[in-house]
């Protein structure tokens, strides 16, 4: 059996959390960035085809096929926006590239069904996937290194030409390219507080600044609602990711913004007072009982029924609750700053998902092309708006959706744009021109209170890749965190929780992220 089969089976046991901590992640949230530069029309039409010869200005570009093609993906799970054979999205790309794209979606989770379709055998020509994954299964043999397939992607090499910092993420020590990282909708992947503007006004409670001030308004929500839990979290100790830097830290290994120092957040005393609060709120009903188990629609039930009324959640989430509320308004609140006087939310403006190609493809040119046209002008085009007359019109030379799309899910849910395998390069603009008048000032505030850096992990080399899966200190953290916030260890015992952690090979662990980060 090949070293990557092997890898596979026992990356089924691999638990999560180290991904949920390190990237909150990655992709098809909600939300928009600044607009990526497009690719001119030149980078279409006058190229160099799969042999290194120049096409002439005025042919088909790069990424058309000459011949009819077929190609399978693999689409990991999106319960919000569940893959559509009948998405029109998937007949555009094909009017545009002659290719027919059949998807496979996960059948549960993500990780295990990629692990299993590897060890089986069974894979799809194109993989839609996170960082980590590629990484770890193309090290082992199990996707095309793309750096050796550039000149056949013209597109894609003009993407990662003008974007060092994401051709640096998409990178081996050794120099491989794995997967193609997918730009510009990591706006989508903030996560911001909100609040029940119109239940804090009625009770005379002002927005909180501190975790004091926040603790003090929970308080007296509970007494005015009693059958409420004030503060809902959706993401269990996910939710951790995006509280911590509130007080500085992060939940996971992170260098520090001005030292480079690489530093383990959840030994930090700022993270002992994180969970103190987690710990108070819990004990005194403020959040749910059941919050670690917390999904999206039992999330939505306490956010539309008066059971909740602070919460952290990705950005777009504002839009679609409002839509639903029968009454009152969700605003964006400021992070109230937790010790050390940190007002911070985590700078999650990036994306880690991306396209892979399988080693084993018997339609590797097919999916390189594919690829390529996700990073083109007509790519980015189509695949950010859609076709005009179908999903938009246009009015005195600005682009407008219909009222049929009454926000950004609709469009993902209908047509699948932005859907996981639809997109490369995607422009902003689109998703932002969708979400109400009143409610796009949220995407300008979070930016005033983002932590100074990205914390992406750096690339390992395959030895250190599984060292870092194999360690036990991930887990033996997240068990412990459970237990600190629902009162089954007290937090009298920090200390003695940090020295199990050391006696597990922390410190091993620190040194391995500061050689890949210092690399």
């Amino acid at each position: 059996m090949k070293k990557w089969i092997r890898a596979a089976l026992a990356c089924v046991l691999i638990l999560s959390f180290i991904t949920a901590c390190s990237n909150s992640g990655g992709n098809g949230k909600d939300g928009s960035e600044t607009p990526p530069p497009a690719v001119s029309q030149e980078a279409d039409t006058n190229e160099k085809d799969s042999e290194g010869k120049q096409t002439p200005q005025g042919s088909m570009p790069s990424y058309y096929s000459a011949e009819p093609a077929t190609i399978t993906m693999f689409i990991g799970h999106q319960p919000a926006w569940p893959y559509q054979e009948n998405w029109p999205v998937w007949k555009w790309i094909k009017e545009d590239t002659n290719i027919t794209v059949k998807g496979v979606p996960a059948m549960g989770d993500s990780n295990d069904t990629l692990a299993l379709n590897i060890a089986s055998g069974n894979m799809q020509d194109i993989v839609t996937l996170y960082m980590r994954e590629a990484m770890n299964y193309g090290s082992q043999g199990a996707f095309v290194d793309m750096s050796t397939k550039l000149d056949a992607m013209p597109n894609v090499k003009r993407y990662l030409e003008a974007h060092p910092d994401i051709r640096a993420r998409a990178t081996t020590p050794d120099g491989a390219i794995y997967y193609i990282p997918n730009d510009g909708a990591g706006i989508t992947n903030s996560t911001v507080w909100f609040y029940r503007e119109d239940v804090f006004h009625d009770q005379g409670i002002a927005p909180p600044t501190t975790w004091e001030e926040l603790y003090a308004a929970l308080k007296i929500l509970k007494e005015k609602y009693p059958d409420s839990y004030p503060f809902t979290i959706r993401h269990g100790l996910g939710t951790l990711a995006m509280l911590a830097p509130s007080f500085g830290i992060h939940a996971t290994m992170y260098p520090d913004p001005e030292t480079g120092k690489v530093k383990y957040g959840p030994v930090d005393d700022n993270f002992k007072e994180l969970l103190g609060w987690l710990h108070k709120f819990y004990s005194e009903g403020l959040m749910p009982p059941d919050f670690l188990s917390f999904d999206y629609n039992r999330w939505l039930e306490f956010m539309n029924n008066d059971k909740a009324f602070v919460t952290m959640q990705y950005i777009g989430q504002i839009e679609i609750v409002n839509n639903q509320l029968k009454k009152g308004k969700l605003k964006f609140l400021p992070p109230p700053a937790g010790t050390g006087g940190k007002a911070y939310l985590p700078n999650n403006d990036f994306e880690i998902s991306g396209l892979a190609v399988a080693t084993d493809s018997k339609n590797v040119d097919a999916a390189l092309k594919y690829i390529d046209y996700l990073f083109s002008e007509q790519g980015i085009e189509r695949l950010s708006w859609g076709k005009e007359g179908e999903t938009y019109t246009v009015i005195s030379g600005k682009r407008s959706f219909p009222d049929k799309f009454k926000q950004f899910t609709d469009l993902r849910k209908d047509v699948g744009i932005l859907t996981l395998g639809t997109y490369g390069q995607f422009n902003p603009e689109s998703l932002i021109s969708i979400v109400a008048e009143d409610e796009q000032y949220a995407y300008e505030e979070v930016r005033k209170y983002l932590y100074p850096r990205a914390i992406i992990d750096p690339t390992f080399t395959a030895e250190e890749l599984e060292q870092n899966l194999q360690s036990p200190v991930h887990k033996y953290a997240e068990e412990n965190m459970s237990k600190f916030i629902l009162g089954q260890r007290p937090l009298s015992e920090w200390d003695q929780y940090v020295k199990e952690l050391e006696d597990r090979g922390l410190q091993a662990l620190i040194d391995l992220y500061q050689r890949g980060y210092d690399r």
